[in-house]
């Protein structure tokens, strides 16, 4: 009986043996070191949503979902764009540790979620170029400039004139802008303004209505000299008016003055 039992025994292990050898023997699939994106058009204020087109340059994936994060018709200035993937790993690879970047360095690529076998990656591109919009609605309040704000404009540029000649040109974050301390003779005053953002300017708008300035109102003191910002600095200023974000105010050395006269 024991014989039979050890002989039973022997003749288990030499089929599993004979087993193992027929079995081949895989290797542990690849890690993927790096995956690169490239996303070969980027939309412009005007184009349509669409859908994206993204490629892979580097790493053993594939793309198997792709599409913009945005539910409006057409892309706006100043819209940041954002691509939601789905990337398989192909046969004999996996994504651990895997590292994700754009051929673009502008653009950032981050994973969202996934495992060893699939990723949902996250794409954001670089802001919209396009036009900055023509400003609109100008007009007068009193001696004020005054127009409609602009999107994505960071200030404007407003040009003054009297009888259609050039009298300033003045740069200011704001939406309005007190000329009076350029208004040193009497005629007709219009002005026009164009915003800007960084480098990008938009197009002029068309001239205000005129603003008559008759010669007993007109200013008597001494204009700002510096027009790039509206005015001079307020710690250089001496006996003249200058504009800054709390309006225009009358410098001596220096200080405001207020509720005082001055001759």
């Amino acid at each position: 009986m024991r014989h039979n039992l050890k002989a039973a025994a022997v003749s288990a292990l030499a089929i599993m043996a004979a087993l193992a050898m027929s079995i081949p023997a895989y290797a542990a699939d690849k890690k993927i070191s790096e995956v690169k994106f490239r996303v070969n058009a980027k939309p412009e204020a005007g184009d349509s949503i669409g859908d994206p087109d993204v490629q892979v340059t580097k790493g053993n994936v594939e793309i198997t979902e792709q599409e913009f994060d945005n539910d409006d018709s057409e892309w706006e200035r100043g819209d940041k764009p954002v691509i939601y993937l789905t990337i398989e790993a192909k046969d004999g690879y996996q994504l651990s540790g895997t590292k994700l970047s754009a051929t673009k360095s502008a653009y950032k690529v981050t994973k969202r979620s996934g495992d060893k076998s699939e990723w949902k990656v996250k794409i954001t591109m670089s802001a919209v170029d396009g036009d900055l919009d023509t400003v609109e609605d100008l007009s007068w309040s009193n001696r004020t400039a005054t127009w409609d704000s602009v999107s994505d404009a960071s200030k404007y540029e407003v040009k003054l004139y009297r009888n259609s000649s050039t009298v300033t040109t003045v740069t200011t974050t704001g939406t309005s802008y007190n000329f009076y301390p350029y208004m040193t003779k009497s005629g007709d005053y219009t002005f026009k303004v164009r915003a800007v953002d960084g480098s990008d300017k938009g197009e002029w708008s068309d001239e205000s209505d005129e603003y008559y300035m008759n010669s007993s109102d007109v200013y008597t003191g001494t204009p700002p000299t510096d027009n790039s910002s509206g005015g001079s600095t307020p710690a250089n200023a001496n006996g003249q008016w200058v504009n800054s974000i709390y309006g225009w105010s009358y410098y001596i050395n220096g200080v405001p003055v207020k509720n005082n006269w001055v001759y």
